[in-house]
């Protein structure tokens, strides 16, 4: 994919964007939060959800998004099967040399299996709350953090420790 955005933020879409057992889809204070990253940062967005893992599921993030004012995402990481949401996105980060900073927003602890190496690139968000102010300002601090490509954990390819 030429012309990869030089900073990502990888997303996921339940307990992010919206409260995960919640009602509302898409909720309008998630998404101004959204905006604020994306707009400040000049990051592009790379679908980490499962909600990647459908057209349907893609167009309406794409909905939501152009709804706010913004681009549609620029990808999806790769579906291994039975590998880390995180180890999808160390895969994606390693196969764009040009992405030279990058966050991941999800309300799963995505640290397993690299630990602080991964830390220093995930803001965890409450499931029940979704997105806020407070963890935007996290995400763009670690936007801030320069990909260091030598000390990047190289994805998990065994995929029986997830079992």
């Amino acid at each position: 994919m030429a012309g990869v955005a030089a900073k990502v933020v990888f997303l996921d879409v339940d307990g992010v964007l919206h409260a995960l057992m919640g009602d509302d889809m898409f909720d309008p204070a998630c998404m101004t939060h959204l905006d604020r990253l994306v707009r400040t940062s000049g990051a592009a967005i790379v679908l980490s959800s499962s909600w990647r893992q459908s057209a349907w599921g893609v167009d309406e993030v794409n909905a939501q998004l152009q709804k706010q004012g913004l681009a549609p995402v620029i990808d999806s990481t790769p579906i291994h099967g039975f590998r880390s949401r995180s180890d999808e996105i160390l895969d994606w980060v390693h196969r764009h040399p040009d992405v030279t900073h990058f966050v991941a927003i999800d309300d799963m602890d995505l640290t397993f299996p690299h630990g602080d190496k991964f830390d220093h690139h995930f803001v965890q968000t409450d499931s029940d709350v979704g997105l806020t102010g407070e963890l935007v300002q996290r995400a763009l601090e670690k936007l801030n953090v320069r990909v260091d490509r030598a000390s990047l954990p190289v994805a998990e390819t065994k995929e029986e420790y997830m079992w």
